[in-house]
């Protein structure tokens, strides 16, 4: 075995270094908030949808006066928060990435952000067609909101499904996947029989 050269080991230690940069700058925050990981990648896609569902159930559950709302405002009130979740990630990406350039982002970046950041406003889009549905088919504002809060609580049994087949998981270990987020969302339910929405027996 011919004795490998010290040219050739610092070449190979410098190859090395450079992979371990790379790889340390893609699991940068900046780099997951601008770069493939957070651009691109289902894990903080799911990560996203997940706190993003509880948010609205929660708002939906704490709020009060769905009695003296129209329908146009009750898909206001589960539009807002996840609005307000849209431009607190373009802000935080832009900052991140401002960060890792040591600049301004520019703005064909800053509209990469911004387009990303848009598909999130779909979340609220389920939510908003049971709404317009069941208010069409003459179900009181109230009942709605109560079935749109078992929607969301649920649906977090469905994220769990996906995160667990993108995991590779099948049969039992699934199972208790989809069965954890459906747990979740029990406990999300249980805030709704404590609090009554319209009610806030808790702060009488």
């Amino acid at each position: 075995m011919t004795p490998e050269r010290p040219a050739e080991r610092r070449a190979a230690g410098t190859s090395l270094a450079d992979r371990a940069t790379e790889s340390a700058q893609r699991a940068s925050p900046a780099a997951m908030t601008a770069n493939g990981f957070g651009y691109g990648s289902r894990p903080v896609y799911l990560d996203r949808a997940v706190y993003t569902t509880i948010t609205i159930a929660s708002v939906l559950i704490a709020y009060e006066g769905w009695k003296n709302l129209k329908l146009w405002a009750a898909a206001g009130v589960i539009l807002g928060p996840v609005l307000a979740m849209f431009a607190a990630h373009v802000f935080s990406a832009s900052l991140a990435r401002q960060a890792e350039l040591h600049e301004r982002p520019g703005r064909s970046e800053q509209m990469k952000i911004v387009r990303t950041e848009l598909r999130f406003l779909l979340l609220a889009a389920p939510a908003i067609a049971l709404l317009i549905i069941l208010t069409a088919a003459g179900v009181s504002l109230g009942n709605s909101i109560q079935a749109i809060i078992f929607l969301e609580g649920a649906s977090l049994g469905f994220w769990g499904f996906v995160a667990g087949r993108r995991a590779g998981l099948a049969g039992w270990p699934l199972a208790r996947t989809v069965v954890f987020g459906l747990i979740v969302g029990l406990i999300v339910l249980a805030l709704q029989l404590l609090l009554q929405p319209g009610h806030a027996s808790l702060v009488a």
